[in-house]
């Protein structure tokens, strides 16, 4: 397979967007994804896929730069490789919702199995309590994770009340909360 493409689809590095920059006569552009003809392109792609495909490097694909050899003679087998593959794999989901008097949020964290991490925050548009924050938090990254692929997560919070409710341990006893938990 040639995964030429695949540069394209590498955001750069915030501040190393500026060095890309160049102008024309009405307006200056600067790159924000990883251009094909840039010197280190390819040696920042190959540890990308290095990184990504780290479980099935040598054993059922291999990856040179943009060239992938899947090894399995068939279609089945290979979808059946993907499968145990996407079985064994945890995500993990960082949440942590806060609340004060100028408003409610809460900051979420989807790791891949393979160290790829997606950041996402979300300011509420209505009053919250820390609790119900933090179970906002809780689905919005289960909903990214699924959204990604995930199939088992584990998750994290620093709330010992919530994640005491999800585990079992505690009961949820504000109907809110039963609402928030039954969702999760």
């Amino acid at each position: 397979m040639d995964a030429y493409s695949g540069y394209n689809q590498i955001p750069m590095f915030k501040l190393d967007e500026e060095a890309t920059a160049f102008i024309t006569q009405k307006v200056t552009y600067c790159y924000n994804m990883m251009s094909f003809g840039f010197k280190n392109a390819g040696a920042t792609y190959q540890r990308m896929m290095n990184k990504i495909f780290s479980q099935q490097i040598g054993q059922m694909l291999e990856i040179y730069i943009d060239d992938m050899i899947v090894k399995t003679m068939t279609t089945s087998q290979h979808l059946q490789d993907l499968e145990q593959d996407r079985a064994n794999e945890d995500w993990t989901i960082f949440v942590d919702g806060s609340s004060n008097v100028k408003g409610s949020g809460a900051g979420i964290i989807v790791e891949s199995p393979q160290g790829i991490t997606v950041e996402h925050s979300i300011h509420f548009g209505f009053k919250a309590s820390n609790n119900q924050a933090e179970y906002e938090a809780i689905i919005a990254g289960l909903a990214m994770a699924k959204d990604l692929g995930a199939t088992r997560v584990i998750l994290k919070s620093d709330s010992q009340l919530i994640v005491a409710q999800v585990q079992g341990t505690y009961q949820a006893k504000e109907a809110l909360m039963v609402k928030y938990l039954e969702n999760i």
